[in-house]
């Protein structure tokens, strides 16, 4: 049995190694980048660039471009993602939310269908894959699983 202090101490263990493997993994992740970069000048343009240099001054650990093609997107590790997020926003990034909303073809990408009686026919069940949109135009659409009225 643990007296109070030494579980308070596991904690704070606890909190300082996820810590350091933030920062390693954020570090890595970087590092990474930059390599990739030099190896294949094609990997990214000014956009690309641009979001990546936001980031890393917002609170940025690290981070990389996962995927290829227009499924591509940029990840990143921050300690504080609300603010980086809010950052990513206010520069015309936009995450769409689709959980709820009538299915739209131009925003979501149904990758299945299920049947509901509690959700609208029609309407995102639940949201499997972020979306997102520059300035209005859509990066990638938003993976969704779309209700459908159950068979009798």
């Amino acid at each position: 049995m643990l007296c109070r202090g030494k579980v308070e101490l596991v904690q704070i263990r606890g909190l300082f190694l996820s810590s350091l493997i933030g920062s390693s993994l954020g570090a890595l992740l970087h590092e990474h980048w930059e390599h990739k970069k030099r190896r294949s000048a094609g990997i990214s343009n000014p956009n690309i660039d641009n979001w990546y240099t936001l980031a890393m001054s917002n609170g940025a650990i690290g981070g990389k471009l996962v995927g290829a093609g227009g499924g591509g997107f940029l990840m990143f590790y921050a300690a504080d993602r609300s603010h980086l997020r809010q950052t990513m926003a206010e520069a015309g990034l936009e995450e769409i939310e689709a959980g709820g909303k009538p299915f739209d073809p131009t925003l979501h990408e149904a990758v299945a269908q299920q049947e509901s009686t509690d959700v609208p026919e029609g309407h995102v069940i639940r949201q499997i894959r972020k979306g997102y949109k520059f300035r209005n135009r859509l990066l990638r659409p938003a993976g969704v699983i779309v209700a459908k009225t159950p068979t009798a």
